[in-house]
């Protein structure tokens, strides 16, 4: 589809590992599928866009001074984006939003995992709120979620991890950066924001198992909706996906792993994903 991405992500870890550094730039000319606003799309009505993006993120994380259970962060967003809609599609438009949105806010969590690659036991709670000024870029409005996500140890040496993304935006949000599944890490094997709203909800249950030598595997559900209000978000419908994956060891001693995952999204149609790290 004449895509194209370039993504350098670097992560540090400091003082004893207390304090850790992320920091993500990315340029990308893609061709992305928009499917409207809403919980219920048609997957075959949509309208294709191209987004040239040039981002710079930045995320600091320190339990320094806390119980060692304990984390909080600030968080940066810099972002320029030009997007242009095909005028043929079957979809009424929404405004692009190109331009500059740049932002920053932070995060507080309640962290007891024993690997951020691959969590065998724990637990995190997390709570972000990120804010866009129309100052610094050229659009207001903020993100805030809250992530949950459990671990534990199963016999034969299987993981099962489970989790919960609730997202809200308020404001002038692009519609590229509402609440909704990413399509690789929550609600995997769809387009970005498939459904979407100014809420989303994301469920997420997943067994992982090392098999042989650099090689795994997983089995996962999932299930997702969106709204633009919290008495809508509950009413709608789930999306659900079912899948498995195959896992591809790059760094077998910090259990990093590679993933490639193949979903059956709403008992309809296929889907794939890839990705470096586990979904969450």
């Amino acid at each position: 589809r004449g895509q194209l991405q370039i993504v350098l992500e670097p992560f540090l870890y400091l003082y004893h590992d207390k304090i850790s550094v992320w920091f993500d730039l990315e340029y990308q000319d893609w061709v992305a599928s928009y499917f409207g606003n809403g919980n219920s799309p048609d997957i075959d009505r949509f309208t294709n866009y191209n987004r040239k993006k040039l981002y710079f993120g930045a995320k600091l994380e320190s339990r320094v001074g806390v119980p060692q259970e304990l984390k909080y962060g600030i968080e940066l967003h810099i972002e320029h984006s030009d997007i242009e809609f095909d005028k043929d599609g079957p979809l009424d438009l929404p405004d692009p939003h190109s331009g500059r949105r740049n932002g920053a806010g932070y995060l507080i969590a309640l962290d007891t995992r024993d690997n951020t690659n691959w969590s065998s036991h724990g637990f995190l709670a997390e709570w972000k709120q990120l804010f866009f000024s129309g100052y610094f870029g050229d659009y207001r409005f903020h993100v805030e979620t809250l992530d949950l996500r459990g671990y534990t140890t199963l016999p034969w040496e299987v993981t099962s991890a489970a989790g919960i993304l609730w997202k809200r935006t308020v404001g002038d949000v692009p519609f590229d950066m509402l609440a909704g599944p990413d399509g690789i890490k929550r609600f995997r094997g769809v387009e970005s924001l498939y459904f979407n709203g100014n809420q989303a909800l994301i469920l997420q249950a997943e067994l992982r198992r090392h098999l042989v030598w650099i090689f795994g595997t997983h089995l996962f559900f999932e299930g997702g909706k969106a709204g633009d209000y919290f008495g809508e978000l509950l009413r709608n419908r789930w999306h659900r996906a079912v899948g498995f994956g195959g896992l591809l060891a790059l760094n077998r001693s910090e259990r990093l792993f590679a993933r490639a995952d193949v979903s059956w999204v709403d008992f309809d149609h296929i889907g794939l994903s890839f990705y470096v790290r586990q979904a969450f």
